[in-house]
């Protein structure tokens, strides 16, 4: 988590990449490379696909399935990133497959992140029905992930004109501000 501190951050995950370099490959190694590849991918760094290839097989290969679905989640932002909307989709339909297939927690953040690409793309009404679908996905898997995508939804309201129910969305997160946010 970045926690308003995001060049500490990825100073870090680059030292943890540093400490690992030389490291056989395990589930640790994988997990490590893992989440300094996530960190500079939200960071806005440019992110190698073929990095994130690697990463994905490693985690399909020796990962949980928890694991497996945040490689394959990023792997899917990856391509939005790197200006693929349509890879994007397709990774990120079938980790959404997959983590409602595994009862995950991890079901929230593949809707809110399927969501969010489509909603660039410009499919904005599939991607405000799944930031809904994202919030109960959230609420029901006591996620923090609930807060920002009750943003979502009031941002999906505002742009449809709905602004009662965007006031609405909105006050419940400025309602929240003392609980430690996804995003913060």
């Amino acid at each position: 988590r970045f926690n308003g501190q995001q060049q500490a951050s990825l100073a870090h995950h680059k030292r943890a990449i540093e400490l690992v370099a030389n490291l056989p490959e395990t589930r640790v190694t994988a997990w490590i490379r893992a989440l300094a590849w996530r960190a500079a991918l939200l960071a806005g760094e440019n992110v190698s696909l073929e990095e994130s290839r690697r990463i994905l097989a490693l985690a399909e290969e020796i990962g949980t399935t928890e694991e497996i679905l945040m490689a394959r989640i990023t792997f899917g932002l990856a391509h939005s990133s790197n200006g693929d909307p349509q890879a994007a989709v397709d990774v990120l339909e079938r980790a959404l497959e997959l983590a409602r297939q595994a009862n995950s927690h991890l079901v929230g953040r593949a809707c809110g992140n399927l969501a969010s690409v489509l909603g660039t793309a410009g499919e904005l009404g599939r991607s405000a029905r799944l930031h809904r679908e994202g919030v109960e996905l959230a609420r029901r898997f006591g996620s923090r992930l609930e807060h920002w995508l009750v943003v979502e939804c009031a941002l999906d309201d505002y742009i449809a004109g709905n602004w009662d129910a965007a006031i609405v969305g909105a006050t419940s997160y400025l309602e929240h501000r003392g609980v430690r946010q996804f995003m913060d």
